[in-house]
């Protein structure tokens, strides 16, 4: 049986190979080397003398050496610093990376939805950068769905920009050029798809999704739709000059407004719309007389025509009035010729007039000849007799006064077509009764019923009704053939 061991540190008894104390956790192999073998004198030595060496020797230790419980305490402190610095670096670790994906993100939403430059071909003949700028409308839907519609001005050589998305480009209106000048264009929609196309923006992934890719003209690939500096051909839009004469005031006004609304304009809207309107009605002015010109060439030109199938009965006519002047040289008489298509049939009938008669009655004719079956003929006898005139009225009637004598006259009343002269009606007046009065009388032609007394008011009233066309309202010649 072993003898019993005691604590060197605190005295207390301890267990049977017991390296630890089991009450103040005192190495007990620090004091004895020799773990398990007894000291030389331990065997002499009373429990209480053992307490007192142990104390004895307690006591001598403690400057320099710590307690077990502030030992403990370090190394708690110690682990403690450690998790706290290691989860701190887990943090900050953390942060930085959750930094990096939103800045990738954004990143990434940026470049989707920056603005690309669309370029435009656009046909507008003589224009400068004098003229007010092109205000094109744009509409359509974003890459994010939401809908677009505005006014663009751009010059010939501009482009648009615009996000990633599906558009419709139509001019609102011609601008007006340095000159004055309107284009007309048309206004149909030109398609432009821009990247991806519309709501091609996938917010649930921060990235585009395979949207719209519609290969045509007014498409701008993906490639360039997060470089600005992309100037793809996009969309075609012609101008044309019209004429200046068939630019209308809308036209003018439409162009005005629109570009006065152009925040460059720097009022080129007010000062060219004027020269529009100056350039507009120089043309019209101009258009007016060369039609005016070229009707009266036109004219002149029938009307010779027209006289060239009356060029029998015109130099016949001639003849007669020499004859006339030469057996009687009393009278210098002259001749002149118009053309009037008195019955409306398209074909003018050949109207005479003889001047220098001593009897000269005032608006009266000498012939009147028309066109029948393709042949000229006289219709009414060509007259230059002192007694016997005609006048044609503004209605068409042909009234025929001639007199017997002194006693004795009347008027006679025909309708003309291009077939010959139909008397319709005689208005008559003499002084034949034993009294040497004058009386008139009416007869309608073909009714039968002979002469009814009238008076001299009747007859002024029947001449009434059917009024001279002046002499003036004639076109006259006196060289008809040219």
């Amino acid at each position: 049986m072993s003898k019993q061991r005691f604590c060197t540190n605190c005295g207390k008894p301890l267990k049977e190979g017991a390296r630890f104390c089991s009450f103040c956790g005192h190495d007990v192999t620090e004091d004895e080397p020799n773990a398990g073998s007894t000291p030389r004198d331990t065997e002499a030595m009373t429990p209480a003398d053992t307490q007192q060496n142990a104390e004895a020797k307690n006591a001598e230790a403690k400057p320099a050496k710590m307690p077990r419980k502030k030992h403990g305490a370090v190394i708690a402190v110690c682990i403690a610093a450690a998790v706290l610095a290691a989860s701190a670096g887990g943090y900050f670790g953390w942060k930085a990376y959750q930094d990096h994906l939103a800045s990738e993100a954004q990143q990434a939403y940026d470049d989707a939805h920056a603005l690309v430059s669309v370029g435009l071909s656009i046909v507008a003949p003589n224009y400068t950068q004098n003229a007010t700028r092109i205000p094109l409308h744009v509409t359509g839907t974003d890459l994010d769905g939401n809908g677009v519609d505005t006014v663009a001005y751009v010059g010939v050589q501009d482009s648009l920009s615009l996000q990633q998305g599906t558009y419709e480009v139509r001019p609102v209106t011609s601008p007006i050029l340095e000159d004055g000048t309107i284009y007309t264009c048309s206004t149909d929609p030109v398609p432009i798809t821009v990247g991806a196309g519309a709501s091609s923006w996938d917010a649930s992934t921060n990235s585009l999704s395979s949207g719209s890719t519609d290969a045509d003209a007014g498409s701008v690939d993906e490639s360039n739709a997060s470089d600005t500096s992309s100037d793809s051909s996009a969309a075609t839009i012609t101008f044309e000059v019209p004429d200046a004469a068939e630019v209308t005031d809308q036209m003018i006004a439409d162009a005005k407004q629109a570009a006065a609304q152009d925040p460059e304009d720097n009022g080129k809207a007010e000062t060219l719309s004027a020269a529009a309107t100056k350039k507009r009605d120089d043309a019209v002015a101009a258009a007016k007389a060369a039609a005016q010109k070229a009707a009266a060439e036109k004219a002149a030109q029938e009307k010779k025509a027209w006289y060239q199938k009356y060029a029998s009965i015109i130099q016949s006519q001639k003849e007669g009035i020499d004859e006339l002047n030469g057996s009687n040289s009393s009278y210098a008489r002259s001749l002149r010729w118009a053309l009037w298509d008195i019955d409306g049939d398209g074909s003018p009938e050949l109207i005479t007039r003889c001047d220098g008669d001593s009897m000269d009655a005032g608006d009266n004719i000498s012939c009147v000849a028309g066109i029948s079956g393709g042949t000229p003929n006289e219709l009414v006898p060509f007259l230059v007799e002192a007694r016997d005139w005609y006048f044609l009225g503004s209605d068409g009637v042909l009234r025929e006064t001639g007199s017997g004598g002194a006693s004795a006259g009347g008027d006679d009343y025909y309708t003309i077509t291009s077939s010959g002269a139909h008397k319709y009606a005689t208005v008559q007046w003499d002084r034949t009764d034993v009294k040497n009065d004058l009386t008139y009388s009416y007869a309608e032609d073909g009714k039968g019923n002979g002469y009814q007394i009238v008076d001299e008011a009747f007859r002024d009233q029947y001449r009434a009704k059917h009024p001279t066309k002046p002499l003036s309202d004639y076109d006259w010649t006196t060289d008809p053939l040219g």
